[in-house]
């Protein structure tokens, strides 16, 4: 409800009024509405990597690899690094789900493919539950 004046004491409370999740600031997301539980905060550090690939092409992540992908191996199914971080952190891909979950992707199955199904049509249904 917006229009508060204070909020638990595990909540924040946004400029417009609005309680939240304390654990929700500075994540960068606004879930206020308003984006004041986003102000004012540090910007996580970001270690610089030096990368010894070159440029359009993925390194596999594993510390003791030094082997360099195209990037048109990125999710596509198929394990190509030895620690299989090509594969880490990829949509889900699956034809239709009912997600749940206040935060997430999903893609189209083809979406990663380059030949993207040559002449089947997918029918996929999702239903979005944002609770």
């Amino acid at each position: 409800r917006l229009g508060q004046s204070s909020c638990e004491n595990d909540e924040y409370l946004c400029g417009n009024g609005k309680c939240i999740p304390r654990s929700w600031r500075c994540n960068g997301l606004d879930e206020c509405g308003d984006n004041t539980d986003e102000r004012s905060c540090a910007a996580p550090p970001t270690p610089a990597r030096v990368s010894l690939c070159p440029p359009g092409t993925l390194q596999c992540s594993d510390i003791q690899s030094t082997r360099c992908l195209p990037v048109s191996l990125r999710c596509n199914g198929a394990r190509d690094c030895p620690d299989g971080s090509d594969e880490a952190h990829c949509p889900d891909t699956s034809c239709g789900k009912r997600l749940v979950n206040f935060y997430g992707t999903f893609a189209s199955p083809d979406f990663f493919r380059p030949n993207r199904s040559a002449g089947t049509d997918l029918h996929c249904t999702w239903f979005l539950d944002t609770q």
